[in-house]
């Protein structure tokens, strides 16, 4: 899974970036990208999600190739 948190400047919760640390950490494959922004990353950061995006699948299209050689 692919988190995008943003850095959460607006809103009242003080630990907001730990409490997604925390959340990602007890997920399988899981990535979070912390990006400097508002609220509405896919408007502040398209570039980057779409970057991270591709990334991310080809990671995992690699990674289930290389289980499906050992079988």
């Amino acid at each position: 899974m692919l988190l995008y948190v943003f850095y959460g400047k607006e809103i009242a919760v003080k630990n907001w970036i730990q409490l997604q640390e925390d959340y990602a950490s007890h997920l399988t494959h899981a990535k979070l990208l912390k990006l400097e922004c508002g609220h509405y990353v896919h408007n502040h950061k398209p570039n980057s999600i779409s970057k991270e995006m591709k990334l991310f699948i080809n990671k995992l299209y690699i990674n289930k190739r290389k289980e499906m050689k050992t079988w």
